[in-house]
């Protein structure tokens, strides 16, 4: 009797993702912001140079074609599962999330991989209905406040890198009867 075992690696759902042009067709396989996106988004998942601190930012292109990407992982995970991350989030944005769109974010457990058009970031992604969901806050302005402490905590953390030189902070804070 023989026995075969074959090894199989899961592939990873993204936790939320948005496609803020969906439904314009923005993008065609075939035009210059496309070849752009495609060469942007390889070059992200065949260099690992690129994310030695859990962080890269990355443009190809000119002015109207040009292609920004920002990508990042969670401070306290290897980073060789950062790139692993980074290069799947690469090949299923524009294959299965956003195809043919201008714009794309999708969020994993361990990384965030985005682009877009916008050089400055400031495009609608549609944030509140991805974080908000249905649950809204007992005490909003408790609530509101108390991330503002721990926001402004953990960017001193995360500015003085004490824990590890991919500049993290890690924190929680009680507003009224809610964690964050």
């Amino acid at each position: 009797m023989m026995i075969m075992i074959y090894p199989t690696i899961s592939q990873r759902d993204f936790a939320r993702s948005s496609c803020p042009d969906a439904g314009n067709n923005s993008t065609l396989p075939n035009n210059i912001y496309w070849k752009n996106l495609e060469t942007l988004l390889s070059t992200v998942s065949s260099d690992p140079q690129l994310i030695n601190y859990g962080f890269y930012n990355l443009s190809a292109g000119e002015e109207a074609d040009r292609v920004n990407s920002v990508a990042l992982c969670i401070g306290d995970i290897s980073m060789d599962i950062c790139k692993i991350c980074v290069k799947e989030s690469s090949q299923k944005i524009i294959l299965t999330v956003c195809p043919n769109e201008k714009a794309g974010i999708v969020w994993y457990d361990q990384c965030l991989l985005r682009y877009s058009g916008s050089s400055s970031g400031n495009y609608d992604w549609g944030m509140e209905s991805i974080f908000n969901g249905n649950k809204a806050s007992s005490g909003p302005d408790r609530f509101v406040e108390g991330v503002k402490r721990l926001m402004g905590r953990l960017r001193e953390e995360a500015a003085s890198g004490n824990r590890t030189d991919r500049k993290l902070g890690k924190g929680e804070i009680s507003a009224g009867n809610e964690t964050v």
